[in-house]
């Protein structure tokens, strides 16, 4: 009776495990896609590409996010005045801040983007003529890839966490197999 339950027991244990991965992989995806979708319309409306519809969706931190967004884009919209987003650099505790600091012209149009994971001042040069403010544009920084920010975020909020939290360093211990 024992030799049949083996198998029988393995294939419930395999099958249990490929429902699991599948219902994970949906599960990662629903909460991927809506931070995805939000970063498409961030670029298109930093573009000047506004279609202006964008359904809020995902974790309570990605719709606010986005609620935060569409604010911004639509004071630009309604007052016509440019706009100055300043972002810290750094890491606080368990959250990394990336700077990227951005300008939009009164229209949507992106005057400045400033580099992610850096620290830097830039002065913004503006011109106000009698019925439009306009920034005079400036250094749009090109994107880089994700596998960069990432690395920078890591060393960045590692850095961060051990030297305000003073710890003198830290011992990263890695295993190559089954330990």
């Amino acid at each position: 009776m024992q030799a049949r339950s083996g198998p029988l027991f393995v294939a419930w244990i395999l099958t249990a495990t490929v429902f699991f991965c599948l219902v994970s992989i949906l599960f990662i995806r629903s909460q991927v896609r809506p931070i995805e979708k939000l970063a498409d319309a961030m670029e298109q409306f930093g573009r000047g590409d506004d279609s202006g519809t964008f359904r809020v969706r995902g974790a309570r931190e990605v719709r606010s996010a986005t609620r935060a967004f569409f604010n911004m884009r639509e004071r630009v919209q309604q007052t016509g005045l440019p706009l100055i987003y300043t972002h810290c650099v750094g890491g606080q505790d368990e959250v990394v801040f990336e700077g990227r600091s951005f300008a939009l012209q009164n229209n949507g149009d992106l005057a400045l983007r400033m580099p992610s994971f850096m620290e830097n001042c830039h002065c913004v040069s503006v011109s106000i003529t009698s019925d439009a403010i306009q920034f005079i544009p400036s250094t749009i920084t090109a994107e880089r890839s994700e596998l960069a920010d990432l690395w920078d975020a890591l060393v960045l909020g590692v850095r961060d966490y051990l030297g305000k939290n003073g710890f003198p360093g830290a011992i990263i211990g890695l295993s190559g197999g089954i330990d």
